[in-house]
């Protein structure tokens, strides 16, 4: 059976299960109260029919994912709404994100599809218009968003799995299950949602809609974002009343952006934690109204924002040029800013470096040079290993500020550093910065990379893991293990490496073996939780990984700026899925004869995540491997493409092999 007829049986059975509660209903409820709940779903269904369309894609890449779960994107039918009589439709995001050659939409009155054009993207609520030759079309009356219920009835429709655009939607019920979710965006129902109704209707009983429904998560913004909670009760449709003010603006093909105030905060527990400016990115809406570091932003168009997670839901639903106004607290003052317009994200930008690697866990002012890349920006200004940044543009730094400052720079730009030498001496430079650089070879002598003056851990704290332990979790099933080199060093931080098996290939033992000494050499922790299956991993396991990696964070000494996720095979797909689910947490991702989960989605400078893609030469697939690289330029990400000579698709124990894959990932903090 392929993918794309799995993908179809389960939107069938989404509408059975839909039309299944109604008669388990009847088996529990006086037969007029059935019969009236049938009745309205299938008149609610009639009415929402002449405004939900067909849309078929033609061209792009096939398929998302690998092994069982995989399933085709853009390929197979899927659907839309009517918002303008006069040809206007809109659809999820997730039906394009394949780049398609052509698309087509299906109207319920009319026996021949017309072509459509892609017009504009809504990139805050994964939505994208779509224009066609036609006028006198049906539009939907809406439910307006403050009037939608938690656990009302619902249903979600969708034309996918019609005989044909005529043919009645296939339909889903179910409730609202939560409000306000994705910060603010989106309506939460149990209805069954597939990729096949991506695109489709969440309506109430009258036939009126509620939402568009779309895949959204949380933590993502790309077009697949949440796409792995599909069928599992937790769906998502934007409401279309968010949308409809800014409708004009898509018309004229210009994107509608997620509003950004370009501010990053201090570290710590979103749902509790006051709002404290840790950094203002220069010429940003924060920079533009004034924000300051240690500002503590207390409310946005007067409703208070108490932690960072209430924050989030007040700007999660901007759009870019909206405007806010905030309220801070700068010291004992409360102070009234003035309106500032948010603006877009950053994307596919060119990231700025200045060439060095930091010593870690200093704690003398400053930032301290492991080592200067050859030919780079720190290189050309004639820095040396040794040397220690005391500020940069006026300013007292650290690693962290050091980063933050590249994160806000771009290429080309130049900035003005005081430098202590080694001889003791000072001097102050202008450096011009250039562009993370992927291929930068290390030497085998490369400078330990810590000055041994980490915090030291409380008094109380458990005694630390030390060597290989096996880890069963009884209640969820999950098997997991830690290894912690046995000569941890008091004063380091390590890194840590989450390694991620190819199913069904664990190497659990050979890994750690192979990898003990290095692991060791350069400081790092190994994780490695096993997938549920012995043929597939399973996104819905990313979230019980990662709660595994923010627990060692709090358990272990681990230096945040050093966590990598490897993986081979399917498990190399993991690993990228792992670092796009968590750009705040993966630092670097080394993919080993791998292919990758879907196109890669533009990058965020503030993420400045590092890959290291690795085929063997003997690979049947190298051909398509190759292919992976260009991918990531083309979405501005700095990837390392290696290839191993005598080695096929499994993953390559050989020392020298893991020899220099380790000094990679000792530089993947790199600055």
């Amino acid at each position: 059976m392929t993918a794309k007829q799995r993908a179809m049986q389960r939107g069938v059975r989404c509408g059975l299960v839909g039309l299944a509660m109604v008669g388990l209903l009847a088996a529990a409820a006086p037969p007029d109260l059935d019969a009236a709940l049938e009745t309205a779903v299938k008149e609610a269904v009639a009415r929402a029919a002449p405004w939900l369309v067909r849309v078929q894609t033609v061209g792009g890449q096939e398929f998302i994912g690998s092994g069982r779960e995989a399933f085709q994107r853009g390929q197979g039918p899927t659907s839309g709404i009517i918002v303008g009589a006069d040809g206007w439709v809109l659809s999820s995001s997730f039906n394009f994100a394949n780049r398609p050659t052509a698309v087509t939409v299906a109207l319920p009155d009319r026996v021949e599809p017309l072509f459509a054009r892609i017009v504009a993207h809504d990139r805050a609520r994964q939505l994208t218009l779509l224009k066609v030759e036609a006028s006198g079309l049906p539009t939907p009356p809406l439910v307006p968003k403050d009037q939608v219920r938690l656990g009302q009835w619902v249903v979600a429709v969708g034309r996918a799995l019609a005989d044909s655009a005529s043919g009645p939607p296939s339909a889903s019920l179910g409730v609202v299950s939560a409000l306000d979710r994705i910060w603010g965006r989106a309506i939460q129902t149990d209805c069954k949602v597939s990729p096949v109704n991506y695109g489709g209707a969440l309506i109430d009983l009258k036939g009126r809609l509620v939402g568009i429904l779309a895949p959204l998560s949380p933590r993502g913004e790309n077009e697949s974002a949440g796409v792995e909670w599909y069928d599992s009760g937790i769906g998502f449709a934007v409401p279309l009343g968010d949308v409809l003010p800014h409708l004009e603006q898509l018309k004229a093909g210009k994107d509608l952006e997620p509003g950004r105030l370009g501010v990053q905060f201090q570290t710590g527990d979103e749902l509790t934690d006051e709002v404290v400016v840790d950094f203002v990115l220069p010429g940003s809406a924060g920079a533009q109204v004034g924000l300051d570091v240690g500002d503590v932003v207390v409310a946005v168009d007067e409703k208070p924002t108490l932690t960072q997670s209430q924050l989030r839901h007040a700007l999660g639903p901007r759009y870019a040029g909206d405007q806010v106004r905030l309220t801070v607290r700068r010291g004992t003052e409360r102070k009234e800013l003035p309106p500032v317009a948010l603006q877009p994200p950053p994307r596919g930008q060119a990231r700025a470096w200045l060439g060095i690697l930091p010593m870690r866990d200093d704690a003398s002012p400053g930032v301290e040079i492991r080592h200067v890349f050859k030919d780079g920006p720190a290189d050309k200004a004639g820095l040396k290993a040794g040397d220690r940044l005391v500020t940069a543009e006026g300013r007292p730094i650290d690693v962290r500020i050091l980063q933050a400052l590249l994160q806000a720079a771009q290429p080309g730009q130049s900035l003005e550093f005081n430098i202590k030498r080694q001889d003791g001496k000072t001097d102050a430079l202008k450096i011009k910065l250039g562009e993370l650089q992927a291929d930068l070879p290390l030497a085998a002598d490369l400078r330990p990379g810590s000055l041994g003056k980490a915090p030291a851990r409380p008094a109380d704290a458990p005694p630390l893991p030390k060597g290989l332990e096996v880890r069963k979790d009884a209640t969820l099933g999950r098997t997991s293990w830690l290894y912690v080199p046995e000569a941890l060093e008091p004063g380091v931080s390590y890194g840590l490496m989450i390694w991620l098996h190819a199913p069904g290939e664990p190497l659990r033992e050979p890994f750690v073996q192979a990898w003990k000494e290095l692991a060791a050499k350069h400081q790092f922790i190994l994780y490695g939780p096993e997938a549920d299956s012995p043929t597939t991993w399973l996104t819905s396991e990313a979230d019980a990984i990662l709660a595994d990696v923010r627990d060692l964070l709090t358990r272990l000494p681990i230096n945040p700026q050093r966590i990598v996720a490897q993986g081979v095979g399917q498990g190399a797909s993991m690993a990228w899925f792992l670092a796009s689910d968590a750009p705040d947490l993966i630092r670097g991702v080394v993919a080993v004869n791998g292919p990758l989960p879907s196109i890669p989605a533009a990058n965020e400078p503030r993420q400045r995540l590092l890959g290291l893609l690795v085929h063997g030469k003997d690979d049947p697939d190298l051909t398509a491997l190759r292919s992976l690289a260009p991918r990531f330029a083309e979405a501005g990400h700095t990837v390392t493409e290696r290839e191993l000579e005598g080695h096929g698709s499994g993953y390559p124990l050989k020392p020298e092999n893991l020899a220099e894959l380790a000094r990679w990932l000792d530089a993947v903090d790199r600055l």
